[in-house]
Order: C-alpha cells, then sequence, then structure tokens
C-alpha cells in the first residue's frame, strides 16, 4: 500500500525556497504582467512546499498572493499543490547590503511594512532595489528584525551585495552577531572570508532561488528544511540544528521525503494490563523517536510489546529471562503478568515501498503477516518474521551483558543484513552435512573391504584343484566349458549394468516431477513480473522437452534389450554354448557313472573360483571409490575451511566499514581467539567434563593443554594475527586427538586419558574435522584524560556501556529500539558517545529510544517526541510532537531531568522566545 511519503506524525522534510521575488519588485520584469495565481501555479510547478515571499523592501503582494492561494485551495485546480508561505521582505541597508527578513505564516503584510517603517525605508521606494537603503547597518537592521519577531537571513553572502563584501569590523561584528543563525550562500564553506572562518560562527547556509523570473522557467534552487510543520519556530530550530534538519539542493538530489530504509509506521496493543486500545496506540517517525515519562507510565512495556509481536523474545540473555517474563506472561498463569486472555498485538512495518502488518494473538500464541494492498486489504504473506523485517532491540540491561560476553556483540555483527550470516550459516551447514555423508561412506567402504591377501590364497588353492581336474584326459571338454563360462559370465556382467536402464530412467523423471509453474501470483501490470513470467514458460517447455526425450530414450532402450535378447539367442555363438553345456553335462554323467562321486566339485570349484575372482574385482572397485572419496573429502575440508575465513573476512570488514574514524572506539577482530569456547567446545566433541584431564585439554599453570598449544604466542591485540599459521597449528593439534581416538598417542599419555579418547564416537571426531575456534573482539575506548586507548573491561560501568551503545549506533538501516540506554552514564558520555551518533543515524535508520535524559532528546534533535503518562490506571500519550511544539516542551521540562538545562545549552540563542 502506498501511503503519502509524509503520512507520519513529528519532523519531516520540507523543499523551501526562502527567497522568491513576485511582481511586488520592480526589477522583475516579466512578472509585472502575470496574475498572481498563474504565477503561484508556476511555483508550485517546482516542486517546492514553503516559499519566502521577499520581494525588494516591499511586503505588498504578500497578503494578495495568501488570499489567491485560499481560492485556489478552495477551487483546486489542475497542478495545485499544497504550498506554505512565510511573509518576508529583502532589506537594503545602508552598506548596500541585502538582508532577509522571514515572519511566521500567520504574518503579512502588515508586519513587513511595521518593519520597513522601522528601518526608516522611505514608502515612495518600496520595491525598488537600486539607490534606496535603509539608514541603519547592517549589524542594526538585523537586530531589529530580531525584535520585530522575524529571523534576519543575509541574501547570497558570496555575491554582490552580499556580506562577504564587507570587511573589517563591519564583517567582524557580524561574525560575533548571535543573532545570525543562516546564511544564504551556494558555495562551501571554504570559500567563506578568512576573518570569518578564524571565528567559526555556527551559521548554516540555506540556498534560495532568489528568482526573477517566472518561477519553473529556469532550474529551481532550494533548501531541504526539516520541521515538523512549516513555522518560524521550526524554521529557527532547524537552523540551530544545523547540517541535520537544513541541506541544500546542491549537496542532496534525492528525495528526503521518502523513506530508503524500513521502519516501524505504528504498533497496536490491545487488552494488556495497562494498554487497550483497537487502534494504533503508537504511531511513529522514520527517524528518532523518543518515549519519554516518569516511572511505571509504561515505557518499557511498549518496547517488551513490540518484542513479543516481532518474534524476538529468545534474543533475552538468560540472566535477565526472569526480569523481562511479566511482559510475555498471562496474568491468570503468573500476578504479575501483564497480558490477558484476549490480548493482541499488531505491528506495522514499511520496507521497499510495501506495507505490512505482523499480528500475533496471546490465544494461540502464533504469528501471522499480512500486506496492505492498494485499495486497504489485506492478503497474507509467509515467510520468517525476523529475517523478513530486520529489527533491533536492545534495553540497558542487554547492553550490560554484551559488556561481560563480547561474543554477544560478534553475534550482533552477524545478526546485520550487511554480513550476511544467515546465508553463510546455511551453506556451511550444507557444506558439513556434506562432509559428514562422505565419512559415512569412507567407512562403510573400509568395513567391506575384503582381505586381499586371503583371497589370493584362497584362489590359487582352487586353481590348483581345478587343474588337476582338467588333467585327468577330459581337459579339452573341460576346458571349453571353463573358457565358455567366462565368456557367458562376462556377457550376463554387461547385461546387468543396462536391462533394467528403461526403468531407470522412467524412476528418475518420476523423481524429477516438473510442474508447470503457477503465473497466475505474477502482477499483470508489472513489467519485470511478466519478464519472469516469460522466462518461467520458456524454461518449461525445454525441461517438457527433455523430459519427452528421456521418455523416448527409455522406449528404445526397452527395445534394444528385446533385441538384444533375440540377437542372442538365435546366434551361432550361443548354439555352440549350449553344445559345450551339453557336452559338459554328458562327461559329469559318465564320469559319475564311472565311480567317480565327487565330479560335482569341479562344478563348485569353477563357481567358487568365479567368485573369488569377482571379489578381487570389488576389491580393486572399493579401493577406486575410496581414493576417489578421499580426495573428495580433502577438497571439501579446504572449502570448508575457506568458508570459515570468509566469515572472519566478513566480520572485519564490517567493522572496519562503520567504525572508520570513530575517535571513541577502538575494535579489533581476533580471529579464532576465543579461546574459552574453544575448550568447551573440545571438551564437548570428546564428551570430556569440564576440569577433567585438564592437563591434556587446558593446563592454565603447566601450559600443556591443547588450548595452551593453540595460543601461545598469539598475538591478542589482533595486529600480527596469522589466520593461515593458526590453522595450521589447529590442524596439529587435531592430528594429535585423532591418535589418541586411535588409541596411539606419546608414551608419557595416561592409559585411562587414552581409554576415554577411544570411546568418543565416530560421529564426534567427524565434528571435530570442521571445528574452528569462534572470532572474538579485543575492543578499547579513548580515555580522553590520558590520551590512550584503554581495554573495555578497564572502564566504568558507564564508559562500557557508552561503548557498546554507541557501537550499536554507529551501523545498520534497520529500526533500532533501545529502552534506557543512558543509565549509568554521566551527560557527558551521552554526549560524546550516543548523542552524536543518534543525530548522524537518524536518517539512515528509524530510532525508536525509551530515556529519562533530556540531552537524548533535546540535544539528539528528536523527531518526535511521545510523551507517556499513566491516568486511571491505563497507559495514555499526551501531546505527541516535536520540540517545536510548546506543550511538548512543557512536558521536557517537567518529567526529564535537566530539560530546562537540556533547552539552554542548545537553543540559548533563541531560548528566551521558548517557553519551557
Amino acid at each position: 500500500m502506498m501511503l503519502s511519503s509524509q503520512s507520519y506524525p513529528g519532523a519531516k522534510w520540507w523543499r523551501c525556497d526562502l527567497h522568491i521575488h513576485t511582481s511586488a519588485s520592480r526589477d522583475t520584469l516579466e512578472l509585472q504582467d502575470i496574475p498572481l495565481d498563474t504565477w503561484l501555479l508556476n511555483v508550485m510547478s517546482t516542486g517546492v512546499d514553503v516559499i519566502a515571499i521577499t520581494d525588494h523592501n516591499s511586503g505588498s503582494s504578500i497578503d494578495p498572493i495568501k488570499a489567491v492561494y485560499q481560492n485556489l485551495a478552495t477551487i483546486q485546480p489542475r497542478g495545485f499543490k499544497k504550498l506554505y508561505i512565510f511573509p518576508g521582505v529583502e532589506i537594503s541597508t545602508l552598506e548596500n547590503v541585502h538582508i532577509l527578513a522571514l515572519f511566521d505564516p500567520t504574518k503579512g503584510t502588515a508586519e513587513v511594512e511595521d518593519l520597513l517603517v522601522r528601518l526608516d525605508i522611505p514608502r515612495g521606494k518600496w520595491g525598488e532595489t537600486e539607490g534606496v537603503f535603509s539608514k541603519y547597518q547592517s549589524s542594526d537592521v538585523i537586530k531589529i528584525i530580531y525584535q520585530s519577531g522575524a529571523l534576519a537571513i543575509p541574501a547570497h553572502a558570496n555575491k554582490e551585495k552580499g556580506i562577504f563584501q564587507l570587511s573589517g569590523n563591519q564583517l567582524r561584528s557580524l561574525a560575533y552577531n548571535e543573532q545570525i543563525i543562516a546564511i544564504e550562500h551556494e558555495g562551501s564553506k571554504s570559500e567563506w572570508p578568512d576573518l570569518i572562518k578564524e571565528q567559526k560562527p555556527k551559521w548554516v547556509q540555506i540556498l534560495g532561488s532568489d528568482c526573477h523570473q517566472v518561477p519553473g522557467s529556469i532550474p529551481h534552487k532550494f533548501t531541504w528544511i526539516k520541521m515538523r510543520s512549516p513555522t518560524l519556530e521550526g524554521l529557527k530550530l532547524a537552523c540551530i540544528d544545523g547540517n541535520n534538519s537544513v541541506k541544500i539542493m546542491r549537496d542532496i538530489t534525492d528525495d528526503l521525503t521518502l523513506s530508503s530504509h524500513p521502519w516501524i509506521r505504528s504498533v497496536t496493543i490491545t487488552d494488556t494490563e495497562y494498554i487497550d486500545s483497537d487502534s494504533p496506540f503508537l504511531l511513529c517517525n522514520p527517524g528518532l523517536n523518543t518515549i519519554i515519562g516518569g516511572r511505571g507510565t509504561g515505557k518499557s512495556s511498549t518496547i517488551e510489546f513490540i518484542r513479543l509481536c516481532t518474534g524476538r523474545t529468545k534474543e533475552i540473555p538468560d540472566t535477565l529471562t526472569e526480569d523481562l517474563k511479566k511482559y510475555f506472561i498471562q496474568k491468570t498463569h503468573d500476578p504479575s503478568g501483564l497480558l490477558h486472555e484476549k490480548s493482541k498485538l499488531m505491528l506495522e512495518y514499511q520496507k521497499d515501498d510495501a506495507l505490512y502488518r505482523i499480528r500475533w494473538r496471546i490465544d494461540n500464541d502464533k504469528y501471522s503477516i499480512y500486506r496492505v494492498m492498494e485499495d486497504g486489504s489485506e492478503e497474507l504473506s509467509s515467510g520468517e518474521i525476523k529475517n523478513r523485517f530486520p529489527l533491533s532491540i536492545y534495553s540497558q540491561k542487554q547492553i550490560y551483558e554484551m559488556v561481560r560476553d563480547p561474543s554477544s556483540i560478534l553475534h550482533m555483527i552477524d545478526q546485520d543484513p550487511d554480513t550476511g550470516f544467515s546465508d553463510w550459516e546455511q551453506k556451511f551447514q550444507i557444506l558439513t552435512s556434506r562432509y559428514k555423508s562422505l565419512q559415512a561412506k569412507i567407512r562403510e567402504i573400509t568395513a567391506s573391504l575384503p582381505d586381499k591377501e586371503r583371497i589370493r590364497g584362497e584362489l590359487e588353492d582352487i586353481s590348483s584343484k581345478i587343474s588337476r581336474f582338467e588333467e585327468s584326459g577330459h581337459a579339452d571338454i573341460l576346458k571349453k566349458y571353463q573358457q565358455t563360462r567366462g565368456k557367458e559370465r562376462a556377457i550376463e556382467i554387461w547385461e546387468e549394468s543396462w536391462k533394467s536402464a528403461s526403468h531407470s530412467i522412467i524412476s528418475l523423471i518420476e523423481q524429477i516431477g516438473a510442474n508447470d509453474p503457477d503465473i497466475s501470483v505474477m502482477d499483470k501490470d508489472d513489467p519485470d513480473d511478466q519478464k519472469c513470467a516469460r522466462d518461467l514458460e520458456e524454461r518449461t517447455k525445454t525441461v517438457n522437452s527433455t523430459i519427452r526425450e528421456l521418455h523416448n530414450i527409455a522406449k528404445r532402450l526397452e527395445s534394444q534389450w528385446a533385441d538384444w535378447k533375440k540377437i542372442r539367442e538365435e546366434s551361432e555363438w550361443s548354439k555352440k554354448n549350449a553344445e559345450i553345456h551339453a557336452q559338459y553335462s554328458s562327461l559329469m554323467r559318465i564320469l559319475a557313472e564311472g565311480g567317480i562321486s565327487d565330479i560335482q566339485q569341479y562344478g563348485q570349484l569353477l563357481q567358487t573360483r568365479e567368485t573369488l575372482e569377482e571379489q578381487i574385482r570389488n576389491y580393486n572397485s572399493l579401493i577406486f571409490s575410496l581414493e576417489d572419496y578421499s580426495n573428495q573429502e580433502k577438497q571439501l575440508l579446504k572449502e570448508i575451511t575457506n568458508h570459515r575465513l570468509e566469515l572472519t573476512r566478513k566480520r572485519k570488514e564490517f567493522i572496519r566499514k562503520n567504525l572508520a574514524g570513530n575517535k571513541q572506539i577502538r575494535m579489533v577482530l581476533l580471529p579464532f581467539g576465543d579461546h574459552i569456547s574453544a575448550e568447551r567446545k573440545i571438551r564437548s566433541i570428546l564428551g570430556l567434563d569440564k576440569n577433567i584431564s585438564a592437563k591434556y585439554i587446558h593446563d592454565f599453570d603447566n601450559k600443556t593443554g591443547i588450548i595452551d598449544r593453540l595460543y601461545t604466542d598469539y598475538d591478542w591485540t589482533g595486529q600480527h594475527v596469522n589466520p593461515d599459521d593458526f590453522l595450521n597449528k589447529l590442524h596439529l593439534e587435531k592430528e594429535y586427538i585423532y591418535d589418541l581416538c586411535d588409541g596411539k598417542g606419546p608414551s608419557d599419555t595416561e592409559r585411562r586419558f587414552i581409554e576415554k579418547m577411544i570411546r568418543c564416537p565416530q560421529d564426534q571426531r567427524d565434528e571435530l574435522a570442521f571445528f574452528y575456534p569462534e572470532d572474538s573482539l579485543s575492543i578499547g575506548y579513548y580515555a580522553e584524560s590520558e590520551g590512550i586507548f584503554k581495554d573495555i573491561m578497564q572502564g566504568s560501568p558507564g564508559q562500557k556501556n557508552a561503548v557498546i551503545l554507541s557501537f550499536i549506533l554507529s551501523y545498520g538501516t534497520q529500526p533500532l529500539i533501545l529502552d534506557q540506554p543512558e543509565d549509568d552514564l554521566d551527560n557527558h558520555l551521552i554526549y560524546d558517545m550516543i548523542v552524536r551518533h543518534l543525530r548522524n543515524m537518524k536518517e539512515k535508520r528509524q530510532i525508536i529510544i525509551v530515556t529519562h535524559n533530556a540531552n537524548i532528546v533535546v540535544n539528539g534533535n528528536a523527531d518526535l517526541v511521545i510523551p507517556l503518562i499513566a491516568e486511571g490506571g491505563e497507559t495514555i500519550i499526551s501531546h505527541q510532537g516535536t520540540l517545536q511544539d510548546e506543550p511538548v516542551r512543557d512536558e521536557i521540562c517537567r518529567v526529564m531531568e535537566g530539560g530546562r538545562t537540556a533547552f539552554e545549552m542548545r537553543y540559548k540563542r533563541i531560548l528566551r522566545e521558548f517557553s519551557c
């Protein structure tokens, strides 16, 4: 379902042209005869959402344009779009510098003309630009604009009549002027005058069209500005926030109103202990959402219900299961439970221009996925929620657990789509399954191999007995019979190899079972779907043609078998063989009549010889197969090893990419460096309990165990770890274990340990072949007071949490949900390691954060503030909005410690205009 790109609460991006002229500027010759409705429609055609009418020393067109706009809004002509209009004026100062003055959209011509009077610009010269000046210099003009309740923006600063044409004290006074928060400037800051660059004023650059022509007739310039709604207060806040809320068009070519990342649109929570609503309880913004409120207002409940609705309760560490179980259990089963008999949850998830609804019900504890169609209807969808709808949820306690167990950070890295761990793991399982199958075949062949020397001895004895028979005077008949049987046996073997081929092909066709694809699921209006449908139909024809060919081949083979049987039966050599069989049978009767009672022994000897010769042939075939499987095993182990190295490479690249330039955190991947889990795994494979046989596995004191040898001289800084060298050492240790399992080993090895190893099942030994220690991490934080990086374990609880939280905030595009992550952090850490990441990441991913810290809300420049309150035993939302909204600011100051201070620090230049 396609929704409006701006159909969400909170701050949004607006295309703003804050410098545009009308016919009231007398130097706009092209506009003098254009009706105002035509002019407005031309402005709308440029795609801007907000304009500021800034005629030269005049505000006369503002009220007429507003009136015409209201009429257009009523009749909705072709090409009409909603437009916000800031009243403004372009002032000429005494130095002939141009300054824009912008008023709130609720103001009009009167406020602009009052300003012109205060600036002593002659009424008869309003609308003129040449030879018309205020009697005040630029700094005084800016002061008077500010006092009039407007925003002063120096126009085209680097061009003619811009402030950069000034010098000396005139320019220096502007550099120190805190009433300037934005300038119109098309170039980069590197082009600013040296005097300005030395002072480093916090001016944000905006870009307006300064259009004197028919709007749309030339390429239009505008600025992206982020506000809840276009008001003067919202504009000031955005300018104070700088480049996070203001982006000029030359820097940004993408449509910022469209969220490229997936995000949660809403959460509906029905029939739970403190929240009960059939309509969405939480409406979200694709940027930074902050949930605030006092203790016991349902903030954590909201987060944990999102975890439950998205099937992520198993991500909770075992140590926290008891603490969080109340969110997932029915009250009738446990008095602390927050769920009822009819509790249900629904989450709307936006991804790839499609809207999905994930539903969960307690009565069947099942999840269902629906795609919302264009007409608002729902279509059942399939797939695993965790894979289809990526999402990360962390509480402060989870973050604390990560500090204790760095492997959980690796798990976090693996869960990011950029690492591709899910595909890697699937391939690893396929490779290891193939390895196990190969080993099973090798063992089967090895067990079935006959004793070749014994067979050869028996064959020699049998051949000797046959020779004595053949030397008894009937050698010619016996010899011919023996030769004939050899020929017949060769033919029989050949016949066995193909006589049932036609049946095998028919069975193969049945296994293929190719069905025509269901192309009705393809979208007829989607060119890509239709191309896919055509490709499927074409390939289906090819497959069906091949199947028909197989049917024909089967028929031909069946016919050829019938032909062969006839040829064999009617052939001269077959008749000759029959005569030899008759002669042999006759001879057997004659010999029997002559008193040779064991004459049948000759036939038995011949059969035995054939059997022994067949065993020799089978032995050679088995040996060939065994060599082939052994070669496959070696190649497969090499492939498994390379695949495991690929995971290490991907993890390293992930860390490099996401921490490049991060001066607060240092994270180094240690290939195969998790010696603790390595010991656990080896013990598991060998069936050895913890601490048993420490001498041979891990002897902390004497360093005589497998683990000790593996990690001798390991570089724990990670700077000089050669994975190939480590794998060579690992291979030697595996060979050592295999020898022990086979009852071998060094002479000083205790017998009872060898006996334990011998009892290790073969399938467990197979696992040893593709065992590789897990990677580990070396994590450091920058100790500013000492000017060095220190190991995270040397940090305070707050420093540890800050490092992990900073890393969580440094990457990813999927929604990120954090529950009170700032606990144990002081404000310095919160700003340096948290707020900066929030401001940088909120355009790349949705963040929903429960917090008690005003710095996160205010300095993080929250796109949506969601205050929760408890009223009558029920959790409700009060005054949802942005910092632009006075009720939201009041609520921040009321419930958040340091709220007023945070506003003072962030917006001190314009705070006196705020209510807080």
